[in-house]
C-alpha cells in the first residue's frame, strides 16, 4: 500500500502544482487549497448561477450583434468612432463597467 499511497500523493500534488510538485515542499494544506480553487473555478464555468457569477452567455448574446457591426478592415477616421460607440453600447448593456481614469 505504501507505493500506491506515494503514487497517489505525487499525482495529487502534480494536479495542484504541476510536474515535480511533490519535491517542491508544498504542504498538504496548500495542495488542498489549490485543488479547491480549481474546483471553485470549474463551478463558475459549469454552473455559474450556483457560483454567483453573471450570466456571460446572455451577455455574449447581447455583445455579438454589436461586435458584428464593426468593420475592423476599414480603419479610417470612422473606425475609431465606431469603436467608441461600440464601447458605450457595451457599457449601456451592462457588459463593461465604466471606469473613470482621471
Amino acid at each position: 500500500m505504501g507505493n500506491l499511497h506515494t503514487k497517489f500523493m505525487e499525482d495529487v500534488f502534480e494536479l495542484a502544482f504541476g510536474e515535480g510538485a511533490i519535491d517542491k515542499h508544498y504542504t498538504p494544506d496548500e495542495v488542498l487549497a489549490k485543488l479547491r480553487e480549481f474546483s471553485d473555478d470549474a463551478l463558475k464555468v459549469t454552473h455559474p448561477e450556483e457560483a454567483g457569477v453573471p450570466d456571460y452567455k446572455g451577455l455574449l448574446a447581447t455583445a455579438v450583434p454589436l461586435i458584428d457591426r464593426i468593420d475592423c478592415n476599414d480603419q479610417n477616421d470612422d473606425w475609431e468612432l465606431e469603436i467608441n460607440e461600440f464601447v458605450y453600447e457595451l457599457v449601456d448593456a451592462g457588459l463593461l463597467e465604466a471606469v473613470n481614469h482621471e
